[in-house]
């Protein structure tokens, strides 16, 4: 409008498995309206744009975690609801970790995306990595530690939520056992009552343990 983009709608392409099957999937990210230039039916229409841009380029399927009974009206329907599990600190091991980890930086790796393929091959609505090959840095910090032939064998992402006295868990790969010591020590050392697993896949060991 007048020069300005009042209304984006964002799409990330990317590889989504669906069992051993890989789809083409529109993630959909910075989704906004200019507040000068609202309730005008600009986001809908760019929305609209948006997913016949994905037909045209051959996408098979476009998520995204909305507002509840808005996306309906360009065609999206609830496929799953995003969860978190919940785990007390001091149900968490007190043992130190099996293998000792080390901090690192959250860029992309490719030692994390070849053992994250890994370790979720076959498990649905999980992402073939890499995802964005230009990506910036990822929020929040990575624990990783090896094996004895000093590969990586397993990590966690991790973030401080000082507001909810919990330490936020955004992926965990790696024996479960190590893991849940890894974030146990975290959580304790920076005394958090508690550690929010965030939407991992429910079949996977960790989850299944917990």
């Amino acid at each position: 409008v007048d020069g300005q983009i009042v209304a984006h709608y964002g799409v990330w392409g990317y590889d989504m498995r669906v069992g051993t099957a890989t789809i083409r999937c529109g993630g959909i990210g910075a989704v906004c309206t200019h507040p000068d230039h609202r309730n005008r039916g600009y986001l809908l229409r760019v929305a609209n744009a948006s997913i016949d841009a994905m037909r045209d380029e051959g996408y098979d399927v476009s998520l995204l975690f909305g507002i509840n009974d808005f996306y309906d009206r360009v065609g999206y329907v609830r496929a799953f609801s995003y969860r978190q599990h919940a785990i007390e600190t001091d149900d968490l091991p007190t043992a130190e970790p099996l293998r000792p980890s080390r901090k690192f930086k959250l860029v992309r790796r490719e030692d994390t995306d070849k053992l994250y393929n890994r370790t979720f091959a076959g498990q649905t609505g999980t992402a073939v990595r890499p995802t964005f090959r230009r990506a910036g840095d990822i929020r929040g910090e990575g624990h990783g530690w090896r094996d004895d032939r000093d590969r990586l064998a397993g990590y966690v992402y991790v973030e401080d939520d000082r507001r909810g006295d919990r330490l936020k868990c955004y992926e965990a790969v790696g024996d479960p056992e190590q893991v849940l010591r890894v974030l146990g020590r975290l959580a304790r050392r920076r005394s958090f009552s508690s550690v929010a697993l965030m939407n991992q896949p429910r079949a996977t060991k960790l989850i299944q343990r917990v």
